[in-house]
């Protein structure tokens, strides 16, 4: 199985992100992969090549942590990022927005709703975009 290491300098909340430095590793599956949350065991570690972020399959992981485990050998904790993994998905995704409420009542000509919790989250994305967004979201199934 093949795994590929990068440089990733792009936030980690970023759907797509942009890899550097491609560095391709074989690796021997010995026990089972927990793909969330893989644990490798590598002649190298990647951290001090400036190589943060792994791609195995089609499963993109930011690289948490390197420990030596024994001489020459490192233990390399990833975790999933499932922006990246899923971003084709993501960026297919379709809403409606069928009530719009903005939290200081400006602009508004409609009852605010009491049963809604609205949160406030920093808008930084794959357009540039940037200043806060009151996001409330309705699955309709």
């Amino acid at each position: 199985m093949i795994c590929t290491f990068y440089t990733c300098n792009d936030n980690n909340t970023k759907i797509t992100k942009t890899l550097l430095n491609p560095v391709e590793k074989n690796l021997k599956i010995r026990n089972s992969l927990d793909f969330d949350d893989p644990i490798l065991l590598l002649s190298f570690n990647p951290l001090t090549q400036n190589l943060n972020y792994a791609k195995i399959e089609n499963i993109y992981y930011f690289i948490k942590n390197a420990d030596i485990y024994r001489n020459r050998l490192y233990k390399v904790s990833l975790h999933i990022d499932v922006l990246m993994t899923y971003a084709d998905y993501i960026k297919s995704l379709t809403g409606n927005i069928t009530t719009s409420e903005n939290p200081n009542r400006d602009f508004v000509n409609t009852d605010m709703s009491t049963s809604t919790i609205t949160k406030e989250f920093a808008l930084n994305d794959i357009f540039d975009h940037t200043g806060k967004i009151y996001l409330t979201t309705v699955f309709n199934t």
